[in-house]
């Protein structure tokens, strides 16, 4: 077995030099953004800048859900969460298990194509986001941009960003949920304040649940709890979170599709060909500190975050369809992430904010696989143990990875209605990967200089606060970006060769309008999307492999818009047309598709939402999502059907408890949403209709 690699992290000493040199000698607390006030697009965001602005002069396409929408709507999970976003999706589950989320913004549904942050802190994002274990308690806010991420985030997303803002040390929501549902699903939270007065700031939030999404035991077990604290120093205002995760998933299956493409009518869509010990469980520990203040004209801040998780997998599938034969897989991985940011903000005068910056965001991962063969009954039932099957080809992987980077970012206003937003970042990536199967060992290295930046602009066209047309404000914005291919983490991770490197080129332009003194919003963006290199599912050798798909091209128009009918009564409606093809992919065995469709790829979305929630009284919420048709294969031969899924919350708030009964996928639609990467040809589908019955008491 080789040596295993310690964790290098590039650029690390110059970063401590760094931070040491640019430590002001005196400085004060950095200020909050303005509270949430006013119609949607007046919310100010902090995601696309470090410079607070609002999402009217923001010149991407970005929405603001705030933590009392997601209460009103009963919102636990992600796909809950986005449900009243336009052109976006969200399917649970997946190859990660139950816990697991794919969301699907600009078309594009990879996991690594999208950066996830949680307060302020990117999660997963050297390697592959963790939805999975993704806490939804406690949250203050949820905004996401689409399109590439801020250049002071890095090369780590292209097809957009979520960003998760939990209550800040000292502020909490302040409340204890009890909530029963299907299958004997039972969950239960609390959060609320520790001190929010005196030298320290405290908060804390705990929760626990066991989810079943099917019969057998499918679902997933967590236990939670996020502690922060916050402090007024003589330096300025120092910051520390310790997070806490530890998840137990039993993993549904994707289901296998037949040579014309159709699920297969042999098995049903629940089916579970996993063995019967089959598990997807992580433990994640995660440290945060940071310190923020101000130096005369100087606004500063740094952060270093560290995360550990462990995963545990047994999973199987289908080797090939139909027969008997399942493919199965044992593996113990252990994935370290450090993110390390500095930075500087000053004002030139009224019109100019510049920040400049330099962070590091490194990871070191460590896999053992371990494959053999066990077989699927043919009646359905349950397989064998794994431990049962004799042990077959055994795999380790070691692979670090390296992403340091400079930054620089301005907002100009040359005159008040117009604003401009330019960003440019100098990249230093570099990958190595170990694979040793017993016999052999291969070692692979890669590394990318360059350049990645944005420029975005924003000019408002009309201002009348005394009118019934507020604002309207054109706004327009361009990217150049790249990544490194995504790492395969399948039980012969290693040993296929490094993928190129993935580019993107991203046109958006649109208006936003608000009128109705903030009653009334709405957003149209039109967004064209150039992708070389695109990592998608294919085969190498006969196997489930990722590869580079030549090129592919994302073009759509998305459209939201939001009315408050009445106090506490808000309509909510969005659309998007989608169109995502292939420009150049030779696929070995289907051939050139180029202009053929992406698969599984709708070609149009709409929701429409209406929230009624007062202070006490009666309360209900309505989703109604709707996907268009899409081909389940690449060669477009086989179409799945349009289908809408409904959401709906009753509920009564006294003073201090409120009780609702929420449904999910009240009609049960099962339908095709997800292909698997480790499965050839097979899907996942929506999940089962859920009813959660939950009683809350604030505190």
């Amino acid at each position: 077995m080789p040596v295993v690699p310690e964790l290098s992290i590039q650029g690390l000493p110059f970063l401590a030099v760094a931070a040491v040199l640019s430590w002001p000698v005196q400085a004060q607390q950095a200020v909050e953004p303005p509270p949430l006030t006013g119609s949607r697009l007046d919310v100010v965001e902090v995601t696309s800048s470090r410079f607070s602005h609002s999402v009217q002069e923001a010149p991407d396409s970005v929405t603001v859900v705030t933590g009392d929408d997601l209460r009103d709507r009963g919102a636990t999970d992600l796909r809950s969460a986005l449900a009243l976003m336009a052109g976006v999706s969200v399917y649970p589950g997946g190859d990660a298990g139950p816990a697991g989320a794919a969301p699907s913004i600009l078309g594009r549904s990879e996991a690594d194509d999208f950066l996830l942050l949680v307060d302020g802190v990117p999660v997963g994002g050297a390697f592959i986001p963790s939805f999975a274990t993704l806490d939804l308690h406690n949250v203050e806010r949820i905004e996401v941009i689409r399109a590439s991420a801020p250049v002071f985030y890095g090369t780590t997303a292209f097809a957009g960003t979520i960003h998760v803002i939990h209550y800040a040390a000292g502020r909490a929501e302040g409340a204890a949920h009890v909530s029963t549902g299907n299958y004997g699903s039972l969950a239960a939270d609390y959060s609320s304040v520790i001190s929010d007065q005196g030298p320290l700031l405290q908060s804390l939030g705990l929760d626990a649940g066991r989810t079943r999404i099917a019969g057998g035991g499918v679902g997933a077990d967590r236990l939670h709890g996020l502690y922060r604290l916050g402090s007024d120093t003589g330096l300025g205002h120092l910051h520390v979170d310790l997070e806490g995760t530890a998840q137990w998933q039993k993993p549904q299956s994707p289901v296998p599709v037949d040579p014309s493409g159709h699920p297969t009518a042999s098995l049903p869509v629940d089916f579970n060909q996993n063995p019967s010990d089959a598990k997807v469980d992580s433990d994640v520990a995660r440290l945060v500190a940071g310190l923020d203040g101000k130096a005369g004209a100087v606004s500063w801040g740094t952060t270093l975050s560290y995360t550990r998780t462990w995963n545990r997998n047994i999973q199987g599938f289908y080797d090939v369809f139909p027969g008997s034969d399942g493919a199965g897989f044992r593996q113990s991985r252990q994935i370290d992430e450090l993110f390390l940011d500095l930075h500087a903000t000053r004002a030139f005068g009224s019109a100019v904010d510049t920040t400049i910056g330099i962070n590091e965001l490194a990871g070191r991962v460590q896999q053992d696989s371990e494959s053999y063969i066990y077989t699927i009954p043919a009646d359905g039932s349950a397989g064998p143990l794994a431990g049962e099957n004799p042990p077959g080809a055994s795999m380790a992987l070691h692979a670090r990875r390296s992403f340091l980077g400079l930054y620089i970012q301005s907002r100009y206003k040359p005159i008040p209605t117009v604003s401009v937003l330019a960003g440019l970042r100098y990249n230093l990536t570099t990958q190595h990967e170990q694979a040793f199967d017993g016999t052999q060992t291969l070692d692979q290295s890669d590394r990318q200089n360059r350049l990645s930046g944005s420029f975005g602009a924003s000019w408002r066209l009309w201002n009348d606060a005394n009118g019934d047309l507020d604002d309207v404000l054109l706004h327009a914005a361009y990217s150049n970006t790249f990544q490194p291919a995504q790492l395969d983490f399948g039980p012969n991770a290693g040993f296929d060769p490094l993928l190129k490197a993935e580019t993107q080129r991203n046109v958006t332009v649109g208006i936003k309008v608000d009128g109705l003194d903030g009653r009334f919003d709405a957003d149209l963006a039109l967004f064209y999307t150039d992708f070389d290199h695109q990592v998608l599912n294919g085969m190498i050798d006969g196997l489930p492999a990722l590869v580079a798909a030549g090129a592919t091209r994302y073009r759509g128009i998305e459209w939201e818009t939001s009315y408050v009918l009445a106090p506490s009564l808000r309509l909510t409606a969005g659309a998007s047309l989608d169109d995502a093809r292939y420009r150049d992919y030779n696929d070995a065995q289907l051939g050139q598709l180029a202009g053929n469709r992406l698969a599984l790829v709708p070609r149009w979305r709409a929701d429409f939402g209406t929230t009624y929630a007062p202070g006490t009284g009666p309360q209900f919420a309505l989703n109604f999502n709707l996907e268009g048709s899409r081909y389940l294969d690449p060669n477009n031969q086989v179409v799945a059907a349009a289908y809408g899924m409904l959401d709906a919350l009753i509920g009564y708030r006294w003073s201090d408890t409120q009780v609702r009964l929420k449904g999910t996928n009240l009609a049960n639609r099962r339908e095709p949403v997800v292909g698997s990467e480790l499965g050839d040809s097979q899907l996942y589908f929506t999940q089962r209709r859920r009813i959660e019955l939950t009683l809350t008491r604030s505190l």
